[in-house]
């Protein structure tokens, strides 16, 4: 998640969209769209949501208020990207298509296969976007939808797909690999060992199984992008895991969730420079799982969001929001009366 100078960051909870005041998590405003949200992407001018109706709105991202609507034709939640003055998305069965921010009109439409609830975007450098479908990776031409390249890949996709400095870091779960494709050709570069992975401007931060004959237990290691020796190893304890994923790499510290044999969760913090443990938070006793993909980082601040997953009835989940400073301290707390779903900061 790219740092800025916000002070309002987006929740999506429920049926409900809040603008949020990044100094306290007081409320800027609230939009319901009587409908549960799937997608979220804001930038300095729109809030860009995508339901289960299925459709996708445009929001002000100052007031909250409507722009526009435009109706899709599946229940498929897409990852969504803006690029100047487009709005990208996936859907069943179109493909990628893209709509201009300003009023939702339709730009063009690129078919590609759909078999399964994967599709989405991964980044934009240059005139070009990336996304996935299946398995597939493709660049395409931003003004026109032009499938520059794709590749198949054989191998299971990660969570995380990241674009940077001109490269695509794609995580093989099944695998234990990150593969290096260059973006501009679809090549394949380098290959690391490892099933997660982040990136800085100068390093790669992954993990891997430190005995995989055994599987007993993890590591975490950081590489020099340019050279890609190593910076620095940490070997966890037997049985124990870390999952983290690229909303979680600060300025200062790679944030991680560890495991322990006994599904026990802190939050960690990695520092960047030699590995070494900076300090943990522990979530509230009421609300004791932590996951990876309710971490969210912004201005040396991470955003933390927990769920009373007990409740058997969706309607009835409450989520808490806490907002964390450099060392781990809980700047503020804010309570909603709906599960979390996604946290982000205009990009």
């Amino acid at each position: 998640m790219s740092t800025n100078q916000t002070k309002t960051l987006y929740i999506a909870a429920g049926t409900k969209v809040y603008g949020v005041r990044e100094t306290d998590g007081s409320f800027c405003w609230t939009h319901d769209f009587k409908e549960p949200v799937d997608q979220i992407y804001a930038t300095s001018q729109n809030v860009f949501v995508q339901t289960t109706a299925p459709a996708l709105y445009a929001l002000t991202s100052k007031d909250g208020l409507l722009q526009w609507r435009h109706p899709l034709t599946d229940l498929l939640p897409s990852q969504l990207l803006v690029q100047g003055d487009l709005v990208f998305i996936g859907a069943y069965p179109t493909g990628f298509m893209a709509l201009t921010t300003h009023n939702g009109a339709p730009r063009w439409q690129t078919s590609v296969p759909i078999t399964s609830n994967s599709i989405g975007f991964i980044g934009s450098e240059g005139d070009s976007i990336y996304g996935y479908s299946d398995g597939t990776i493709y660049a395409l031409r931003a003004d026109d939808g032009h499938i520059q390249w794709k590749k198949e890949q054989p191998y299971t996709l990660g969570e995380d797909l990241l674009l940077m400095n001109g490269n695509l870091l794609i995580p093989d779960i099944n695998g234990e690999k990150v593969i290096e494709l260059r973006a501009s050709t679809g090549a394949v570069g380098a290959t690391f060992p490892g099933n997660q992975v982040v990136s800085s401007q100068d390093f790669l931060f992954l993990s891997r199984t430190a005995s995989p004959k055994r599987q007993t237990s993890q590591e975490l290691y950081a590489l020099h992008r340019g050279d890609q020796q190593e910076l620095w190893k940490k070997t966890l304890n037997a049985n124990e895991q870390i999952r983290f994923r690229k909303g979680m790499l600060g300025e200062r510290y790679l944030y991680v969730v560890r495991i322990d044999r006994n599904m026990k969760t802190v939050l960690q913090a990695v520092d960047l420079k030699t590995g070494d443990n900076a300090w943990t938070w522990t979530p509230p006793s009421e609300r004791p799982d932590i996951d990876p993909f309710s971490i969210y980082y912004s201005n040396e601040h991470l955003y933390i969001s927990t769920h009373n997953s007990s409740v058997p009835y969706p309607e009835n989940e409450k989520s808490l929001l806490q907002a964390l400073d450099s060392q781990g301290g809980v700047r503020w707390k804010q309570a909603l009366n709906a599960r979390i779903l996604r946290v982000v900061l205009p990009v």
